[in-house]
């Protein structure tokens, strides 16, 4: 373990000197927190387009506040009908993923450095979201 951690270390110092920007998005430590940020960025999509009945349609209303819209069957937006508590489906959503991302991140069904980072950026996509959602930002 404690190898890995000097890899990824010596990794990150290779990482951090460089200003070639093909080198950097080359580098499978990049490569793979994307991965995770582009994964848990489509889960959350998708779960929130095939729950449209817990999680609503985010929108601006009149106050200018977010608010989340109910759905109809044919996908249109009816902006007379709230979905009650979506707000706080959406925010134990991403707090499931900042969750899911920690337990890659500290799994011990393997040794492989790259499911850490994608776990980094399962983690980080989900707070970002989390954060978004918990201020109203969408």
């Amino acid at each position: 373990m404690a190898d890995t951690a000097a890899i990824a270390a010596q990794d990150m110092r290779k990482l951090a000197s460089t200003s070639n920007p093909l080198e950097v998005v080359q580098n499978p430590i990049v490569v793979s927190v994307s991965v995770g940020v582009l994964g848990a960025y489509l889960a959350r999509k998708a779960i929130y387009t095939s729950r449209r009945d817990l999680f609503g349609w985010a929108d601006k209303g009149p106050d200018d506040r977010i608010h989340y819209y109910a759905v109809d069957a044919s996908g249109k937006v009816d902006k007379s009908k709230e979905v009650p508590n979506a707000r706080t489906n959406r925010v134990l959503l991403n707090l499931g993923g900042v969750i899911v991302g920690s337990l890659l991140i500290n799994n011990k069904l393997t040794e492989d450095p790259m499911v850490d980072y994608i776990g980094l950026g399962v983690a980080a996509g989900s707070f970002a979201n989390l954060v978004m959602a918990i201020l109203d930002i969408d």
